[in-house]
């Protein structure tokens, strides 16, 4: 994304993506290998922050929906946070 900024090339929006595992009961927001290793549950989330829309979501193993909404939004904020911190890099550099 850097590269782009630098080079010019005109970027509309920034897309972020986390993913959380659900592991013996615990939730792990951008799991290692080790905490995504026999996990129950994953969520991965792409988003466009800015205006709050996924772009994909893409969700592995059987859950209820209490935890999955809790899963969504863990993820969703984690996004959202990667934004800021993504734009304020982009913002200072330029």
């Amino acid at each position: 994304m850097q590269a782009l900024a630098n080079a010019s090339v005109e970027q509309y929006d920034i897309v972020t993506a986390c993913t959380v595992s659900r592991k013996n009961g615990t939730l792990f927001l951008d799991p290692t290998a080790e905490e995504s290793s026999d996990c129950e549950a994953s969520l991965t989330i792409g988003m466009i922050s800015s205006v709050n829309e996924a772009t994909q979501i893409l969700s592995e193993g059987r859950i209820d929906q209490k935890i999955f909404l809790d899963m969504l939004r863990i993820s969703s904020g984690a996004c959202k946070a990667i934004r800021t911190v993504i734009t304020n890099c982009l913002t200072n550099k330029l």
